[in-house]
């Protein structure tokens, strides 16, 4: 797979991104990304491996990538967890 053709994110801009980002997960998250469009990985095992995730938490990254670009990846963190359900 051609992922520097498929991400649509120039290497300035994930780079740039990256060092904006405050929140640890998601600058990995962007790494992940910035890694696979460089070409230093060749799969998304090895690019997530490279921040610390297993082969199916890479692909599920990849995958909401695709579904929604950038903006998806980096919502995705945010949207997971949930707050108290009662004050009892």
């Amino acid at each position: 797979m051609k992922y520097a053709d498929i991400i649509k994110e120039s290497i300035a801009d994930l780079l740039f991104m990256e060092k904006r980002e405050k929140n640890a997960m998601r600058r990995d998250r962007i790494r992940f990304i910035r890694s696979l469009k460089m070409g230093e990985y060749r799969s998304q095992a090895r690019a997530g491996a490279a921040i610390g995730l297993g082969e199916r938490q890479s692909q599920r990254l990849w995958n909401s990538y695709v579904k929604g670009g950038i903006k998806e990846l980096l919502s995705t963190y945010s949207d997971r967890w949930w707050g108290k359900l009662s004050s009892v």
